[in-house]
């Protein structure tokens, strides 16, 4: 045995209580180590040190061997110098003579442990303060010099922003791991007398000096390279090994070239080739106090090689359960036998590494990059199947449920419950007295007219004219049970006034009463009782002219009445109409042929007629159509108003004599102002009075149109207000050379005799006055124009050109006349809110419907005894108006007054609940989609084609820098595929907008009911459906994540993506009108929002005042999502010259700007974004979007 092998022996042999005061037989201190060469002269050092020999000023300065005479200079630290080490294998710096340490260890030569945490450099980390044996280390943080995470929120410091760490416990480093260890061998517990012996540990994964080429190292390396080529040579490690005892350290070793090997069982070991190992002077086992030092054992005797091995404890094998580990090497194994009995040293020891999850070995075999197998497709497909199915089972049992509530249980009494159902529907309504007074209407100048007008003449300067007046003061008047016409030339404004009596929002300023049976209803309740066809058919061009009138009656109709019911109701319709026999053709367009254009008027006509409204209008009804088909809708009209007691106005613009002869009233409009209101048949005697008498043969009603128009001279001669801005008016030879004079009772005119040629008009007024009195005839008399006239009648205030006067003539004429006063005095009756029904044209004209005498008697509450039986005399028929006198009158009316807007809620009760509405127009629209299937096939085509081709671009990408690469292009692609594709969502409001305008100032149905529909319509078949079948198709070509959880996840994105870009266009598409501007605002926010997305522009890069502008872009959430959700935990290999780097793909993510943990906060913001968007869209439908004339 070596002499210092047996000293140590014998010192460890002894007595505890003496271990520190243990002598060498001379008298000496023990010493296991090697004197010194003693110090030469100072010639010899300048010789031997390159400091001394470059300045050998400084070399004596800081020597500190020279003798310091004064006992004041102590020594400076230069580990440069022979004198100074770097403890813990510290490395030197040439630059600055000072020891670079290990982490957490530092002072000079990095022999003081290091509080703080591995987040902090070893610069800004505290020294352990003595006497203490340990730091205080945050939370999160353990070990002798703080090195050891324990949790994984501590490892958050160290990742790259945006990015979340791992505490990873295994002993085996993947980059550079710590590890603190407690001794357990019990002997030298004992020994150490209650002084803690602890172990530390770090190693680095990469540290280890490779092997010589011939070493037995190398040979086994290149060995397992042979016997797998596809291997990769594992790399070396190196670790530092620190011994402490009692909160010091007493010795340290570094361990290199270590080969780490986990086994089956999660057992650890590092196979470590060489050791080398070094004394802390004047610590415990290094000569503290002239005890045991085993210096030169540690520098001369170990060598290596080393293990260090440890085992899984079973309930935790790779959590922070601490392992039971021991350390093995020769020399130190030999000693611990010899004197302890003990084989190794054994530890208990936790670990822990801050790594991304993406690092932790084992991650990325159980997540395969480049799946080979189908089963992510085949999920898919399973999904999109189930979710298929689930929407026709909803929809079929949706459509069951409906057919089922229309079916009523009595088959056998179908027939007789229907006819009873439309019997109630016809008699229960209100009647409507309809009266107006002094209705004017007037529209502001365009800016530059008012412009132009006031620099044109000094007195337009002065007093610049700001409006144009359309309508002066009409009146008039309508009971239930007749029909009046409104009629005129163009420009008249024929279609002003029905649309201001029918209440439709108009663009420019209305004053003037409209009451109904004596009281001003609020447009709610108006718009409940009235029916309105405008002018213009808008009618779905994919449903058949059944479904038309079908979907207006199922809409508007009472919601008791039966299904059946209704369609009976429509067929009637249809039949009086004369359209049943086109019931089930197509409406059409200008693309798809369909019905003709009066066949559309006719259905525009049934889809009002079929509710059977109190009040109807009707906006030219007879255009389009020919003589038969004219005469049969006016008659219908006229049936529906006497036999149901229904109020009927409309516009006509050159009716024949039969259609003239079936109107009750006329308002004849000249240029804005009433040239005739009164009943129709009387209007040739008003004329012929004022004298303009109709020729003989001539239809009455082209002859009125003709002496409100047919004036030839242009009106130059104005005064420049703007009542005279209407179309010219031309005069009428009133008195033609085949007319003959019309005195007071004389039958009425035929006209049976041909028509003649059209009278002169060439004739001054005057001309015709003096040629009128001339033949003989009854003197025409003149206006007699009172203060409350003229104030109405603007055109009898100022200086008039012969068509002003022509104009004034008519108009005072008729103010002056007796149908005038009657007028004026039926107003006056009106408004003491009875209505009564009209007296019939001819006393052999049958009422079909309730007489006269018995609606007046039901609606002043009497019973059906007060009733004559039904009797109808033509005294009872033609009686005037009930005088104001009457006590029944006076009842009636205040009973009708408290009833009128009790009975009109009680219609809106009646209208189909909004969830009713909701699946009648969801029907409708879904029958118009699959009708015009271009429009879906296209966007399931596009799908299916470019999930091929991209998947075929994109085949099978890789986990290298060129996939990140691939796959953050396929996910851009298809955001700006399906965002793009989204701009065919204008079209999805843009085309029914007047529709839609027109169908809500009827009341059809309710804005909330029309836009779920159309959301519904919309995004579930072109939104929703798309995406799924793309990521289906493109997800397992392009060879992503095989993860059926992640796949979800990635399908949830594209959808949630696709339904934020949809709602965004409905949005444009609502708010703006013109569909070109609205296609290039949607076409600007999707490439603002792709600007921003994340992969044209770095969002880090971003100047701060723009930084916002981020958080706008749906494309910035989306791609996020997708490539967070493939990408975040992936791990990235790239070969390049022969070298592999590793980079987790999350740190390149956080490089472009994007939140490896933002997935579901991503979701999230789509969701509110989309939804964000519905509900502007809805907004703006709900308070925008209305009818403006």
């Amino acid at each position: 045995m070596p002499k210092w092998v047996a000293s140590t022996f014998a010192a460890a042999s002894a007595p505890p209580a003496r271990l520190s005061t243990l002598a060498a037989p001379a008298g000496k201190p023990l010493h296991v180590r090697r004197r010194a060469a003693p110090v030469s002269a100072l010639a010899s050092r300048l010789m031997a040190d390159p400091i001394a020999r470059s300045s050998p000023l400084l070399a004596a300065a800081i020597d500190p061997r020279l003798p310091d005479k004064d006992g004041k200079c102590p020594p400076c630290f230069n580990c440069l110098l022979p004198a100074f080490k770097c403890a813990n294998f510290g490395t030197c710096s040439s630059f600055s003579g000072r020891c670079d340490c290990p982490t957490g260890f530092g002072g000079d030569d990095c022999s003081t442990p290091l509080c703080g945490s591995l987040p902090d450099d070893n610069s800004r980390r505290p020294p352990r303060q003595p006497p203490a044996e340990t730091c205080s280390c945050p939370d999160g943080w353990s070990g002798i010099n703080c090195n050891v995470c324990s949790t994984d929120s501590v490892c958050n410091a160290l990742m790259p922003p945006g990015l979340n760490g791992t505490c990873y416990a295994s002993p085996i480093a993947v980059q550079s791991n710590h590890a603190k260890c407690d001794v357990t061998n019990p002997k030298i517990l004992t020994l150490l007398q209650g002084q803690h012996p602890q172990v530390s540990l770090s190693c680095n994964a990469t540290g280890g000096t490779p092997p010589a080429p011939n070493s037995q190292l190398a040979f086994e390396l290149a060995q397992q390279l042979q016997d797998d080529p596809n291997a990769t040579p594992a790399p070396l490690a190196r670790c530092g090994f620190q011994f402490w005892i009692a909160g010091d350290e007493s010795f340290y070793c570094d361990l290199d070239q270590c080969v780490g090997t986990i086994s089956t069982d999660n057992a650890t070991s590092y196979d470590c080739r060489k050791i080398r190992c070094e004394c802390m002077p004047g610590r415990m086992l290094c000569g503290k106090d002239g005890s045991v030092d085993i210096r030169d054992f540690l520098t001369e005797e170990v060598k290596g090689p080393g293990k260090l091995k440890c085992s899984a404890p079973p309930t935790d094998p790779i959590g922070s359960t601490p392992r039971m580990c021991e350390f093995t090497e020769p020399a130190m194994d030999d000693l611990i036998s010899q004197l302890l009995g003990d084989t190794s040293i054994q530890l208990r020891c936790s670990s822990g590494e801050c790594l991304h999850v993406s690092q932790i070995p084992g991650y990325g075999s159980s997540r395969p990059q480049n799946p080979d197998s189908g089963s992510t497709l085949v999920f898919a497909l399973l999904t999109t199947a189930c979710l298929l199915i689930v929407f026709c089972v909803v929809m079929a049992f949706l459509r069951n449920h409906w057919k089922a509530s229309r079916r009523r249980p009595e088959l056998a009494n179908t027939h007789a419950l229907t006819q009873a159902e439309l019997d109630k529907l016809m008699a229960d309504h209100v009647p409507a007295t309809l009266a107006f007074r002094d209705i004017q209407y007037r529209i502001p100048l365009p800016r530059s007219s008012t412009n132009a007008s006031s620099t044109s003449s000094p007195a337009s300067a002065q007093h610049p004219a700001e409006y144009i007046q359309i309508l002066h003061g009409i009146d008039g008047l309508v009971r239930p049970g007749e029909m009046l016409a409104i009629m005129g030339g163009s420009g008249a404004g024929k279609s002003t006034c029905l649309d201001i009596l029918a209440r439709r929002n108009k663009s420019g300023e209305v004053s003037g009463h409209i009451t109904v049976n004596g009281r001003e209803l609020d447009p709610r309740e108006f718009r409940q009782m009235c029916g309105y066809v405008d002018q213009e058919d808008t009618l779905m061009s994919t449903l058949t002219v059944e479904e038309t009138i079908l979907y207006s009656a199922l809409l508007r109709l009472p919601k008791d009445m039966s299904y059946e019911a209704k369609c009976s109701r429509v067929r009637d319709t249809m039949v009086e109409l004369g359209i049943l026999h086109i019931a089930k053709s197509r409406i059409g367009d200008a693309t798809l042929r369909g019905i003709s254009g009066g066949e559309k008027r006719r259905v525009s006509i049934a889809c009002e007629l079929v509710t059977s409204p109190s009040i109807l209008f009707l906006d030219e009804p007879t255009s389009g159509l020919d003589s038969y088909n004219a005469h049969n809708v006016i008659e219908c009209l006229r049936n529906l108003a006497r036999n149901y007691n229904r109020t009927i106005i409309l516009t006509i613009h050159q009716p024949r004599s039969d259609i003239f002869s079936m109107f009750d009233g006329l308002l004849l409009l000249s240029r804005g102002h009433t040239v005739y209101s009164g009943p129709a048949q009387t209007a040739v005697h008003h004329f012929t009075d004022i004298g303009f008498q109709c020729p003989l043969g001539y239809n009455i009603a082209d002859y009125l149109i003709d002496i409100t128009v047919g004036f030839n001279a242009p009106d130059r001669q104005g005064d420049g207000q703007p009542g005279d801005e209407a179309p010219p008016l031309v005069i009428v030879d009133p008195m033609g050379s085949s007319a003959r004079p019309h005195t007071p009772g004389d039958a009425p005119t035929t006209f049976a005799a041909p028509i003649p040629s059209r009278p002169s008009l060439e004739q001054d007024s005057e001309t015709e006055v003096a040629a009128h009195l001339a033949s003989g005839a009854t003197p025409l008399r003149r206006p007699r124009v009172t203060s409350s006239n003229a104030l109405r009648s603007p055109i009898l205030q100022r200086p008039q050109s012969p068509a002003s006067r022509h104009l004034a003539r008519l108009a005072s004429g008729f103010l002056e006349s007796r149908a005038g006063a009657d007028l004026q005095a039926a107003l006056l009756e009106a408004s003491q809110s009875l209505p009564t029904s009209p007296a019939p044209t001819t006393p052999a004209t049958p009422a079909r419907g309730p007489t006269p005498t018995a609606m007046n008697a039901a609606e002043v509450g009497m019973g059906p005894a007060a009733l004559n039986d039904g009797e109808d005399s033509d005294a009872d028929a033609q009686r005037p108006l009930l005088g104001s006198n009457s006590n029944a009158s006076e009842g009636a009316r205040r009973r009708l007054s408290r009833n009128t807007r009790r009975d009109l809620r009680a219609m809106a009760a009646q209208r189909a609940p909004l969830g009713t509405q909701f699946r009648i127009l969801a029907d409708r629209t879904f029958k118009n989609l699959y009708r015009n299937p271009y429009l879906l096939l296209t966007h399931y085509a596009m799908a299916v084609v470019v999930a091929v081709l991209c998947g075929l671009l994109f085949w099978r990408v890789t986990a290298d820098i060129a996939g990140f690469q691939n796959r953050m292009g396929c996910f851009f692609f298809v955001c700006a595929l399906f965002g793009f594709s989204c701009l065919s969502s204008l079209q999805t409001f843009a085309t029914e907008r007047v529709l839609f305008t027109r169908e809500r100032a009827n009341g059809y149905y309710s804005p909330v009911t029309y836009f779920s529909a159309k959301v519904l319509c919309d995004l579930l078949p072109l939104r929703v459906v798309p995406p799924i079948l793309l990521g289906c198709i493109i997800y397992n070509m392009v060879g992503l994540i095989d993860s059926y959880s992640v796949f979800l996840k990635f399908v949830l994105v594209l959808v949630l993506f696709n339904v934020t870009a949809a709602a965004l266009c409905l949005l444009v598409s609502l708010a703006i009108r013109e569909t070109p501007v609205a296609s290039l605002v949607a076409s600007l926010a999707m490439l603002f929002s792709m600007l921003f997305g994340g992969l044209l522009l770095n969002k880090d890069s971003i100047p701060t005042a723009l930084s916002w502008l981020k958080h706008l872009s749906f494309f910035n959430y989306a791609l996020e999502a997708l490539v967070v959700n493939e990408l975040k935990d992936l791990q990235l290999t790239e070969n390049k010259y022969g070298l592999q780097i590793e980079v987790p793909a999350a740190v390149i993510l956080s490089t472009f700007g994007f939140n490896a943990q933002a997935y579901w906060a991503d979701v999230y913001k789509l969701i509110g974004m989309s939804s964000g968007f519905l509900v502007v869209g809805f907004l703006v439908l709900h308070f925008k979007v209305k009818e403006r004339r």
